[in-house]
């Protein structure tokens, strides 16, 4: 079960690189899309350079298998909780949150890192660009009523 706002960075970082020329990479287009493009609000008002698009292209690979194993394991113990949640066993919900917490403590150390590999792989006018972009990202989120990413 990923977090509101690991689920938003996933989806934001993996939208519209396909519109700057980012492809290939594991699961369709979601993950290979994490390089950044023009449809994705991290990377809105952002022409990226080629070597940026390399370098968040790397970044993205980098990150890719990492992530789907947190975010499997996240939506695993997700089900669990579910079920039990469903099944009215609120104890056997508590202890599947509790085994999931690693695995949450995990995904928003990994989303952390592809967003500082990201933003690494920008020009520093760019890089404030992006900067701009998150915060607007996270204020949207909490406007929501999700939670912001660590920022350590």
């Amino acid at each position: 079960m990923m977090s509101v706002a690991a689920a938003a960075l996933v989806a934001f970082a993996t939208r519209g690189a396909m519109a700057q020329g980012g492809g290939g990479g594991m699961r369709g287009q979601n993950m290979a899309m994490m390089s950044g493009g023009q449809d994705n609000p991290l990377f809105k008002d952002i022409t990226l350079t080629d070597a940026e698009l390399a370098k968040t292209k790397a970044a993205a690979d980098k990150h890719a298998a990492a992530l789907k194993l947190v975010s499997d394991s996240s939506q695993a113990y997700g089900a669990k909780v579910r079920e039990a949640r469903q099944g009215g066993d609120q104890a056997a919900a508590d202890a599947a949150m509790k085994m999931a917490q690693p695995w949450r403590d995990k995904q928003q150390a990994e989303m952390k890192s592809l967003r500082d590999d990201l933003r690494g792989a920008l020009t520093a006018d760019h890089q404030a660009a992006f900067d701009k972009n998150m915060d607007e990202m996270m204020k949207m989120m909490q406007n929501r009523g999700g939670q912001r990413p660590p920022n350590n």
